[in-house]
């Protein structure tokens, strides 16, 4: 995409009341996602302790401690037997990080490749599928995860909106033993927060920003924690973003010499001016989350959840230098 800058952005959360916290806040696709998850707090990737110590906790000796569940347990970080980046909802918050391309710069054995919203392949450590990034191709090497959930597609990572994150967990080399196929580079974990049955919390962010030779964009996010009681609590999430567009579709013809030859130059001339915009390509993001956490005791949780998000886009994301810097000349609806 265009460089951006960003132009303003207002965003705040409380918690219990008075207590007041910071908080933060691509064509057509849809991700819907409905899990049931349970299992002991010993291999619970979702319990309340591993979001505050992930969320930037500093215990006593004044060491920031991390906790993670790349290997299906919690484990402190520095204890992990495997390489492992991970970027916690602090780092997040302080890097404005809301999407995929905003986290990659920050993993140094990360890359990518993208043609578009929900079109971007990603690689570790340089390992390739040999692939073309076709839908009808083979699957691949780096595994992607919602919580425990596999968002792995062929042709494209499904760019998750990232907010109310826990952390983002970079696994690199193969993980097929507990991430099962396209985990032989690497696993890419999303984490969100889960419901905390212990207060009651809610936030908002909201943003705006412009594209260089483009328009204006902005993001709508909020989020609210409800414990119903002290084992019951239920977590809702929201988000609206608008991304703006820098391709103009430009005004052209088209002349069909075979056409012209049977009915005149009149009618085998065609022209795109329905089509006609500028900024075209701009794209909306918009969805939520819902989850429900029941602590049956002390070793016993179980969390249900569902994702819902729809990605759309009007243009390209390429554009012909033949035509002019950053236009196209399209003839139909993208």
């Amino acid at each position: 995409m265009r460089p951006h800058e960003n132009i303003g952005k207002i965003c705040g959360s409380f918690a219990g009341g008075l207590n007041i916290v910071r908080s933060r806040f691509w064509g057509a696709s849809a991700l819907a996602i409905v899990a049931a998850q349970a299992a002991s707090s010993g291999a619970n990737a979702q319990t309340a302790p591993v979001q505050t110590a992930a969320a930037g906790a500093v215990p006593a000796g004044g060491i920031e401690e991390v906790l993670v569940t790349a290997s299906k347990r919690s484990e402190k970080l520095q204890k992990v037997p495997q390489s492992i980046q991970v970027l916690d909802t602090k780092k997040m918050e302080q890097l404005q990080i809301s999407e995929f391309q905003d986290f990659v710069k920050f993993v140094p054995s990360l890359s990518f490749m993208t043609d578009g919203p929900n079109e971007t392949t990603i690689y570790l450590r340089g390992v390739v599928d040999g692939g073309d990034a076709n839908h009808s191709g083979p699957l691949p090497v780096v595994g992607s995860y919602l919580d425990e959930m596999p968002t792995t597609t062929i042709g494209g990572t499904l760019d998750v909106h990232l907010y109310d994150m826990a952390r983002i967990e970079v696994l690199p080399g193969p993980q097929g033993t507990l991430y099962g196929a396209s985990s032989e580079a690497g696993t890419v974990r999303f984490i969100t927060n889960q419901p905390n049955p212990n207060k009651f919390e809610a936030g908002y962010s909201l943003s705006g920003d412009t594209v260089d030779h483009g328009g204006l964009g902005g993001t709508a996010e909020g989020f609210v924690n409800i414990p119903i009681t002290d084992k019951i609590a239920v977590r809702l999430v929201a988000f609206d973003e608008h991304d703006a567009g820098y391709i103009d579709n430009v005004y052209g013809t088209r002349t069909f010499p075979t056409a012209a030859e049977e009915y005149g130059p009149a009618a085998a001339t065609i022209n795109n001016a329905p089509f006609v915009k500028n900024n075209f390509n701009a794209a909306d993001t918009f969805g939520g989350r819902a989850a429900v956490r029941v602590d049956f005791n002390d070793d016993w949780t179980a969390t249900l959840q569902g994702v819902a998000q729809d990605l759309r886009d009007t243009g390209t994301f390429g554009y012909l230098p033949s035509v002019g810097d950053l236009e196209v000349q399209r003839f139909q609806p993208a």
